[in-house]
Parts: C-alpha cells; structure tokens; sequence
C-alpha cells in the first residue's frame, strides 16, 4: 500500500532493535550457558581428585588396621585399638564411595550441560583445576566489567528502544497527535 511507505523507516528502527534485543538475549544464554559448562567441568575435576584422595586414604586406613592387627597378635595393642582401626578404615571406605557417587553427579551434570547422552565414566578430564589467586582480579574491576559487559542490561535498553519504536510507528499509523477538521461547542444554558 503506497500509504504505508512513509512508515517503512520507524517500522525498520523497531524491527532492527528487536532483533538486537534477540541476540543479545542469545549471546547472555550462550554466556551462561559457558559459565555453567565451565562450571561443572571443574566440579567434575574437583570430583575426580576427591576420589582419589579418598582412595588414598582408604588405603592408608587398611595399612593401619592390618598393623594394629599385628600389633595385636603380638599383643601390643588392645581389642580397643583394633575397633577404633576398623572404626577409621569403615569411615574412610564411606568417604570414599560418597566421592565416588559425587564423581558420578558431577559427570552427569557435566555431560548434561554439553548434552551429551553416553556415560562419561571413561573420559579423562585433563585440564586440571586453577591454583588459587591464578585469575585474581580486584573487586573494583570486576564490578566495572560487570556493569559493562552485561548482555542482559544491553538487551534491556534494546526492547525498550524497539517499544519506543513501535509506539512511534503506531502514533503515526493511527495519526495520534494529529486533529485536523472543525469543532463545535455549545454553550450550556442554566
């Protein structure tokens, strides 16, 4: 219709700013969404070195409850230090396969985030956990960045600029704003 041509630009302005504010709210997923994979990567890492700690001292509790065993038999030790043996060696053998089933959750977070389907059990993660204060940053710059940086707040002022948009091309399609013609008033009568 060659009446609506003069509206083509506000029309072009609010289309433009609403496919702004659909990529920047696509990009802030796909950042949590890294975030979140990245996340769990390193939950799954921390998992994997939880288990074998915990192994580690499971094992250092059964060298133990075997030498109070002999200490025993030799009768250096009591049936008390044998049960308080068994007693740490039960724990860490608890600890260890509450690791275990950690290990487990972890990778199914992990692998869930990355939407994979198959039994991460036998995938080696190799990138190890950051050592401490690798990333530091002062508190100060990461506010900054923060504030700048946030796709959220961008495509918020995108959605209210394609509103403002559209409100202007509707002001213009429905002529709001706009009277034209004659009026008539009556004087009241008492």
């Amino acid at each position: 219709n060659i009446s609506e041509l003069w509206q083509l630009g506000p029309r072009q302005v609010a289309a433009e700013q609403s496919l702004e504010r659909e990529i920047l709210a696509v990009a802030r997923a796909a950042g949590v969404l890294v975030a979140d994979t990245k996340e769990a990567y390193f939950e799954a890492v921390a998992a994997v070195e939880a288990v074998a700690i915990a192994r580690e001292n499971r094992n250092l509790a059964e060298r133990s409850s075997q030498a109070v065993g002999v200490q025993l038999d030799a009768g250096a030790a009591t049936r008390v230090d044998e049960s308080l043996a068994r007693t740490a060696l039960l724990g860490t053998e608890l600890a260890l396969r509450e690791a275990i089933r950690r290990d487990g959750d972890a990778r199914r977070k992990f692998a869930a985030l990355l939407s994979l389907e198959d039994d991460t059990a036998g995938v080696t993660l190799t990138d190890p956990l950051p050592g401490p204060g690798l990333h530091a940053l002062a508190p100060e710059a990461v506010v900054r960045r923060t504030i700048d940086e946030r796709l959220d707040l961008r495509a918020a002022a995108a959605a209210v600029a394609a509103a403002g948009a559209a409100l202007s091309y509707e002001e213009r399609r429905f002529g709001l704003g706009v009277e034209a013609g004659g009026s008539l008033e009556r004087p009241e009568r008492g």
